[in-house]
């Protein structure tokens, strides 16, 4: 059971991202996410601070959100946000990318910027584009994916959780096929349950996001008992 509960731990990013998430509920999830063994907690820039020291004598890493949900700050605004949060002690961005810049095809303005944002942070940062992948047609989705195969980020991930989708296995096997390699993915919005997060991990992603890591977790450990 412990071998099994390491191993699937570490996939997680546990989204700590409601709008009504308040400074002790933010300790005390954080403090669940070391007694689990997450990879990371994702927290709202303003809660940078306050998770890393929670954290900061365990292996979980703080993560926050850039731009986020929406994606459409100016470029400045976001390397301004991404400073600040690593100066903060996140050691993990997930960066909104600029839908409308998506949906117009203006793929080199989406590169440059994330370019631009990732110039400004030390080599040491682990970056994830999201992409929001529900607001896009299949074509969009293909050629986003193509043209972020070469991008200065590390990651691209699926959806905020708050758009109008998440993340699906049939986005999982497209970008898999597309990127071959170039890029870890990341798979957020929606998965909440074992059956789904396993049918993630099977697919072979590199990352879930999720709300529900503690639940999903406590559900895999009774089956192994």
């Amino acid at each position: 059971m412990i071998k099994e509960r390491i191993c699937y731990t570490q996939f997680i990013d546990y989204a700590l991202l409601k709008p009504t998430m308040f400074p002790s509920e933010v300790v005390f999830e954080c403090q669940r996410a070391i007694d689990y063994g997450f990879y990371s907690v994702c927290v709202p820039p303003v809660y940078v601070e306050l998770a890393q020291k929670t954290v900061r004598k365990s292996n979980v890493k703080v993560a926050t959100v850039i731009g986020f949900p929406l994606g459409y700050t100016d470029t400045d605004t976001k390397i301004f946000e991404a400073q600040r949060a690593v100066e903060r002690g996140a050691s993990e961005l997930d960066i909104v990318i600029q839908i409308g810049w998506a949906k117009a095809r203006k793929y080199q303005e989406i590169k440059r910027e994330l370019a631009l944002i990732c110039t400004h942070l030390p080599k040491t940062i682990t970056t994830k584009a999201i992409l929001e992948l529900s607001y896009l047609s299949q074509e969009e989705k293909r050629e986003l994916i193509l043209a972020l195969a070469d991008s200065a980020v590390d990651f691209l991930k699926m959806a905020t959780g708050f758009g109008p989708g998440g993340a699906t296995l049939e986005d999982v096997k497209m970008m898999q096929r597309l990127l071959k390699g170039r890029k870890k993915i990341k798979a957020a919005g929606g998965i909440k349950d074992v059956q789904a997060f396993l049918k993630f991990i099977q697919a072979g992603i590199d990352r879930i996001g999720t709300s529900s890591g503690p639940a999903i977790i406590d559900k895999l450990s009774s089956h192994y008992k």
